[in-house]
Protein backbone atom coordinates (compact mmCIF):
# COMPACT_ATOMS: atom_id res chain seq x y z
CA UNK A 1 0.00 0.00 0.00
CA UNK A 2 1.01 3.53 -0.74
CA UNK A 3 2.29 5.83 1.99
CA UNK A 4 1.61 8.72 0.05
CA UNK A 5 -1.72 10.53 0.89
CA UNK A 6 -4.90 10.25 -1.13
CA UNK A 7 -5.19 13.26 -3.69
CA UNK A 8 -8.54 14.53 -2.09
CA UNK A 9 -7.23 14.02 1.79
CA UNK A 10 -4.21 16.76 0.49
CA UNK A 11 -6.94 18.90 -1.70
CA UNK A 12 -9.46 19.27 1.18
CA UNK A 13 -10.30 22.77 1.75
CA UNK A 14 -11.12 24.53 5.30
CA UNK A 15 -14.41 26.70 6.02
CA UNK A 16 -12.59 29.40 4.90
CA UNK A 17 -11.82 27.49 1.54
CA UNK A 18 -8.23 27.36 2.02
CA UNK A 19 -6.01 24.16 1.09
CA UNK A 20 -2.33 23.28 2.66
CA UNK A 21 -0.90 25.49 -0.07
CA UNK A 22 -2.54 28.66 1.00
CA UNK A 23 -1.83 27.71 4.78
CA UNK A 24 1.82 27.43 3.44
CA UNK A 25 1.82 30.48 1.37
CA UNK A 26 0.31 32.35 3.91
CA UNK A 27 2.33 31.49 6.72
CA UNK A 28 5.58 31.95 4.23
CA UNK A 29 6.44 28.40 4.88
CA UNK A 30 8.21 27.87 1.29
CA UNK A 31 9.67 23.85 2.49
CA UNK A 32 5.89 23.25 3.43
CA UNK A 33 4.64 24.97 0.15
CA UNK A 34 7.60 22.17 -1.89
CA UNK A 35 6.17 19.37 0.36
CA UNK A 36 2.33 19.88 -0.16
CA UNK A 37 2.89 20.24 -4.07
CA UNK A 38 5.24 17.29 -4.07
CA UNK A 39 2.29 15.25 -2.71
CA UNK A 40 -0.32 16.61 -4.99
CA UNK A 41 -1.94 19.89 -3.86
CA UNK A 42 -3.14 21.07 -6.38
CA UNK A 43 -1.51 24.97 -7.01
CA UNK A 44 -5.30 26.28 -8.33
CA UNK A 45 -7.78 25.01 -5.88
CA UNK A 46 -11.32 25.61 -6.45
CA UNK A 47 -12.33 29.46 -5.42
CA UNK A 48 -16.04 29.54 -4.60
CA UNK A 49 -17.92 32.71 -6.84
CA UNK A 50 -20.87 32.63 -4.56
CA UNK A 51 -22.97 31.64 -2.05
CA UNK A 52 -19.86 31.37 0.73
CA UNK A 53 -20.39 31.30 4.36
CA UNK A 54 -17.25 33.05 5.61
CA UNK A 55 -16.23 36.79 5.67
CA UNK A 56 -12.37 36.05 4.88
CA UNK A 57 -11.45 36.90 1.35
CA UNK A 58 -11.24 34.24 -1.08
CA UNK A 59 -8.47 34.33 -2.40
CA UNK A 60 -6.14 31.60 -4.81
CA UNK A 61 -2.46 31.04 -3.76
CA UNK A 62 -1.27 33.20 -6.01
CA UNK A 63 -3.17 36.22 -5.54
CA UNK A 64 -2.40 35.66 -1.31
CA UNK A 65 1.43 35.56 -2.76
CA UNK A 66 0.96 38.73 -4.14
CA UNK A 67 -0.57 40.35 -1.91
CA UNK A 68 1.77 39.11 1.19
CA UNK A 69 4.74 39.80 -0.66
CA UNK A 70 4.73 42.16 -3.16
CA UNK A 71 7.13 42.42 -6.05
CA UNK A 72 7.94 45.98 -5.25
CA UNK A 73 8.53 45.09 -1.46
CA UNK A 74 10.69 47.57 0.30
CA UNK A 75 11.71 44.95 2.65
CA UNK A 76 14.06 42.76 1.02
CA UNK A 77 13.69 39.60 2.92
CA UNK A 78 9.74 39.38 2.03
CA UNK A 79 10.21 40.36 -1.25
CA UNK A 80 12.73 37.51 -1.55
CA UNK A 81 10.35 35.32 0.09
CA UNK A 82 7.79 36.15 -2.23
CA UNK A 83 9.63 35.81 -5.09
CA UNK A 84 10.75 31.52 -3.29
CA UNK A 85 6.52 31.49 -3.31
CA UNK A 86 5.78 32.62 -6.53
CA UNK A 87 8.13 30.14 -8.60
CA UNK A 88 7.14 27.26 -6.86
CA UNK A 89 3.65 28.02 -7.53
CA UNK A 90 3.85 29.28 -11.01
CA UNK A 91 6.33 25.87 -11.68
CA UNK A 92 3.48 23.80 -10.03
CA UNK A 93 1.05 25.60 -12.23
CA UNK A 94 2.77 24.50 -15.38
CA UNK A 95 3.02 21.41 -14.70
CA UNK A 96 -1.00 20.91 -13.50
CA UNK A 97 -1.15 22.45 -17.28
CA UNK A 98 0.56 19.55 -18.68
CA UNK A 99 -1.09 16.52 -16.97
CA UNK A 100 -3.90 15.05 -19.06
CA UNK A 101 -7.76 15.50 -17.53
Amino acid sequence: PSTRPSKRFVNSLDRWYRSPVHWAVLNGRINALQTVLDLGCTPTPYKPKAGRHTSVAIESPMELCDRLYPVDDTDLNKRQKGNQIRQLLEAAIANERRQPS
